[in-house]
């Protein structure tokens, strides 16, 4: 079922970029966002992991101005924060124009191409493994066209919308679990 409340965040903070740096603190912030308010121990139960391994983790986030906590009452049956994304989808400001965001900037594509790196890896060894029919486990596509300015932009809205599919019918009873990672970079002029 598609998502109706679309909140976005724009980051312009080198320290925003190095908290979501991680795969884990990735994930982490994703589950907030789809868990809603909630707590460490209910998050801890959703990503089957000790609530101990995940504070330093939400402190992060939460100085980052990602997330925010609240204090529950106790006498109204409350017990610890609950946690909630300041926003559904995270967008870089790519007007920053300081070193410091740049370098945080391309730690975090590093970051990305490295999961995506063991992503592959595994799925590849259950391809081999026979576990996984062949062509279903891993689509892997590196092409370089030369385009006119009108096709450019229509092949990053074409990216865009395909990554906005992807999310709108994310949930955590479906079949298949799909890692998406694509970079459309501007290489050179074409000759």
């Amino acid at each position: 079922m598609p998502r109706r409340n679309r909140k976005a965040v724009k980051i312009r903070d080198a320290r925003q970029l190095r908290a979501i740096r991680t795969p884990f603190r990735q994930g982490l912030l994703q589950s907030i966002v789809r868990l809603g308010p909630v707590s460490v121990k209910e998050l801890a139960d959703a990503l089957d992991r000790p609530p101990a391994s995940l504070y330093y983790h939400i402190h992060a986030l939460e100085k980052a101005g990602l997330i925010t906590g609240q204090k529950q009452d106790p006498h109204k049956g409350g017990a610890g924060n609950t946690y909630e994304a300041v926003a559904n989808h995270i967008l870089v400001d790519r007007s920053v124009r300081s070193p410091a965001f740049a370098r945080a900037l391309l730690d975090l594509h590093r970051a990305a191409l490295n999961q995506t790196s063991r992503e592959i890896e595994r799925a590849l060894r259950r391809e081999r493994m026979d576990e996984t029919p062949e062509g279903e486990g891993v689509v892997l596509l590196r092409l370089t066209a030369c385009l006119s300015r009108r096709e450019a932009q229509e092949a990053r809205r074409r990216l865009r919308e395909l990554a906005q599919y992807l999310d709108d019918h994310s949930r955590m009873d479906g079949d298949e679990t799909l890692s998406l990672t694509a970079t459309l970079v501007k290489v050179d002029q074409c000759s």
